[in-house]
């Protein structure tokens, strides 16, 4: 699937970038090679188990609105994440079909389903139908396809760069954490401080 060679973008990405202008402080590339790999597979799996989500809750909200085409998880220029919820409407001017798609912001420390079992997105959704919500645009289905690409590769890299920086904290005795200190950190605050966002 897309999101999946996005992923697989965004950790081929991850890694280099790590290594571009710190190999000269890794000893032992080996070590680091094989902490990239970790990181790799954790967020592999974490972004594996949020599309089983997305699906899910997906199907659920189809169910209540059929107008529901997709729905994709994405980070807002602060790096908060959100969830972009795709209704296909008719535009009542041409009756050509266009694509409505709302941004609602995920709750901290709410899950998904959660914000679902609560009717929170069903809310949203009908606030920005009556205009009470401004976070919904418009576009063509090939706008729309452009616009979710671009966001799920952002989403992908942004994944792996929480997932590095949570790799950090919790194996500080690492290879990857010892000599990567200064470039996820004080060193680089910049490069730190690029996506800033947790999964």
């Amino acid at each position: 699937m897309k999101q999946l060679k996005y992923m697989a973008l965004a950790l081929a990405v991850g890694a280099s970038s790590v290594l571009t202008g710190c190999s000269e402080d890794f000893e032992n590339p080996a070590d680091t090679a094989a902490d990239n790999a970790d990181i790799d597979s954790q967020t592999r799996t974490k972004m594996a188990s949020e599309e089983r989500e997305l699906k899910e809750e997906l199907k659920k909200l189809q169910d209540k609105d059929p107008s529901v085409k997709d729905m994709y998880y994405s980070y807002n220029d602060k790096g908060e994440k959100q969830v972009n919820v795709v209704r296909e409407v008719k535009d009542e001017k041409t009756g050509e079909s266009k694509m409505a798609e709302t941004v609602i912001p995920m709750m901290a420390g709410m899950m998904l389903g959660q914000m679902m079992a609560n009717n929170m997105m069903m809310t949203a959704m009908m606030m920005s139908n009556s205009g009470g919500y401004n976070n919904t645009r418009y576009y063509s289905q090939s706008e729309q396809r452009k616009r979710r690409n671009t966001a799920v590769a952002g989403y992908a890299t942004g994944t792996r760069n929480s997932v590095s920086r949570s790799f950090v904290s919790s194996r500080p005795s690492s290879a990857f954490s010892t000599r990567s200190t200064g470039a996820l950190s004080g060193g680089s605050s910049a490069r730190a401080g690029g996506y800033s966002a947790g999964g």
